[in-house]
């Protein structure tokens, strides 16, 4: 699955260009709150994640993340700020970064392929394309954080399978049952401190990918 899954994001990705471009990014805001803001006792967190967090604190814990399940094959931007105001810190895959920067390398110099390269990262983080998506606003709070393949981070690599996904976050998190969302592609749980968590299944070149999504409630 994880090659496949790589295949199919690096395919949406390099397709990017010819999207509508996202906000252009402006400079990364002064790190002086780099510290994660202290969650409340009744916060939900999954892998160490939260809204509300300072999305300053989002890089170290991706580095926390990935130490704990000895993952290496993955990379992450800093903070990418977008003029707009919306902020963003994106996991990605490091064989899809190879790719990106193989055929940056091909049509361009080296300055303008490593800038090209970012180009690629900031819209992929824009378009919440990516194994894991955390977005802030202008303020910095972290206002939703997307598990793009749970397979990933949840599943050593290899596919979930959704309801087997719930039943692993209900025991893992000790969370009440999961219902069926009004769409009918997936589950829904709002929890006490106003998070809506979500389980989705999205199909990507007709294979099922199961999503984990936090935003608030009120989104």
């Amino acid at each position: 699955m994880g090659k496949i899954w790589l295949c199919a994001i690096g395919t949406l990705l390099l397709a990017a260009c010819g999207r509508d471009a996202p906000p252009a990014a402006a400079p990364a805001a002064p790190k002086a709150a780099a510290a994660l803001a202290s969650p409340s006792a009744a916060a939900l967190k999954i892998k160490g994640f939260y809204l509300g967090m300072d999305i300053h604190g989002v890089p170290d814990a991706m580095v926390d993340l990935l130490a704990e399940q000895g993952l290496d094959n993955f990379g992450f931007t800093d903070v990418i700020r977008y003029s707009n105001g919306e902020q963003c810190v994106l996991l990605y895959d490091k064989g899809f970064l190879r790719a990106i920067e193989a055929r940056m390398n091909e049509r361009y110099d080296a300055q303008r392929a490593r800038l090209k390269t970012e180009d690629e990262l900031h819209t992929s983080c824009y378009a919440s394309d990516g194994v894991l998506v955390v977005k802030a606003g202008a303020d910095g709070a972290v206002s939703s954080v997307e598990f793009n393949n749970a397979g990933e981070l949840f599943g050593d690599g290899k596919q979930v399978q959704p309801q087997a996904f719930v039943a692993q976050l209900m025991k893992e998190y000790r969370l009440p049952a999961l219902q069926p969302n009004d769409a009918h592609n997936g589950w829904i749980y709002l929890s006490p401190d106003g998070t809506r968590l979500q389980v989705l299944v999205k199909e990507v070149f007709g294979i099922p990918v199961t999503r984990l999504v936090m935003t608030h409630s009120g989104a």
